[in-house]
């Protein structure tokens, strides 16, 4: 490819989520408790980009990465994706809202 690559930081996030099959369905991990959280995106253009041509080529791929430590999290097992996002909000909530959250499990800290 002949494009050139421009990665943009997004900051830190401000709650994260992640789901995992297990042999009973699914278990989401859910927090807004962070020890540490990096959202990068990775976009590859068509073209190089020209800092002095005001077309900015279209982006042919992305690639977006979530690098997170969570101090505590909840932990929702259900059948389905869709059975654990629902329990999920119905008790917790990562943002201001009417759900008070829900006490975490406490994270495993990495050793030395």
């Amino acid at each position: 490819m002949n494009g050139s690559a421009t990665t943009v930081s997004f900051g830190r996030p401000d709650w994260v989520m992640v789901g995992t099959t297990m042999p009973s369905g699914v278990r989401l991990l859910a927090s807004k408790e962070l020890t540490h959280a990096e959202l990068e995106a990775q976009f590859d253009r068509a073209a190089p980009w020209d800092a002095y041509d005001f077309s900015i080529p279209p982006v042919v791929s992305q690639r977006i990465t979530l690098a997170a430590g969570m101090r505590t999290f909840i932990v929702i097992d259900a059948p389905d994706y869709p059975s654990a996002f629902r329990s999920l909000f119905e008790s917790w909530t990562p943002g201001p809202g009417e759900h008070a959250a829900l006490p975490g499990v406490p994270a495993i800290e990495a050793g030395p």
